[in-house]
């Protein structure tokens, strides 16, 4: 059995085009960068491959230090970065499920403040062939349906297995025609694949809100569901990965991890930056 920890770039490296800036002015690939060095110096970060649109990008990422890179296209973009951005991401998902039998995706800005525990793996396998932290935006995301049409499976962090599920996303990315999220896409391949939509409860109940990550937002569980969670992984926004790498250096890093770790109550008001 294969496995590993995915992360992916494409785009250009100098984004300016305004539907890539942040609402602080910060380009996207300016903040991607940061995140990018903060996994350099994190003492938990685990072994993971990059998968790479962009000859140049390719080469960039090398150049920074990462060992594991595989290129997917010479292309730095190759669907319409307005309206299909995020279908290089799917396409990363795609590419590392063709080289291994289990992966974790992880964003850039999601990130180990602990050390993995031996059996991560084994845990991870035990559940579902998806899994992934939901996550409830503002306005509608699920077009499909009224009921939770906010909620969806965040793609910060994701445990998937299986040669043939995001084969099956991209058909219905294609049969849809929408300019989907991949968070969107996600979500319609759930409900499809598990005869609709039953409720947060029945999603947690059955495993598929992973249990080494949570971004407890946008629905509550009891204080006995948040035990149950190890908070091993977290989606740090802006602010904090840049108080992290203030010093930048390995030891202050790890200090500042440690203390992320150590304090659950302030892991709990992480949200998505």
């Amino acid at each position: 059995m294969s496995r590993s920890f995915v992360r992916g770039i494409w785009g250009e490296f100098d984004d300016s085009e305004k539907h890539l800036r942040r609402r602080n002015g910060i380009s996207l690939r300016e903040k991607v960068y940061r995140d990018m060095k903060l996994s350099l110096v994190n003492p938990y970060e685990p072994k993971f491959r990059v998968y790479v649109f962009g000859s140049d990008n390719y080469k960039k990422v090398q150049d920074m230090g990462f060992e594991d890179v595989k290129l997917i296209d010479k292309r730095p973009c190759v669907w319409d970065m307005k309206k299909h951005i995020y279908r290089h991401k799917v396409e990363i998902w795609n590419a590392a499920l063709k080289d291994f039998d289990e992966v974790v995706f992880l964003d850039w800005d999601c990130f180990p403040v602990a050390k993995i525990p031996k059996n991560f793996w084994k845990v991870m396998s035990k559940g579902p062939d998806l899994q992934g932290a939901l996550y409830c935006y503002k306005r509608r995301k699920n077009h499909w349906r009224r009921k939770a049409s906010r909620t969806v499976i965040a793609a910060t962090f994701l445990y998937m297995r299986g040669k043939d599920m995001v084969p099956e996303m991209i058909r219905m990315w294609k049969k849809y025609k929408k300019p989907w999220s991949e968070e969107s896409l996600l979500m319609r391949y759930w409900d499809e694949t598990n005869g609709g939509w039953k409720g947060v409860d029945y999603y947690v109940d059955n495993g598929f809100e992973p249990i080494y990550h949570t971004l407890y937002s946008g629905f509550q569980k009891d204080t006995e569901f948040l035990k149950t969670r190890q908070f091993l992984f977290l989606h740090c926004n802006q602010k904090r990965v840049r108080d992290i790498m203030r010093e930048g250096d390995p030891k202050s890093v790890k200090i500042k991890l440690d203390a992320l770790h150590k304090n659950r109550s302030q892991q709990l008001l992480i949200r998505n930056g």
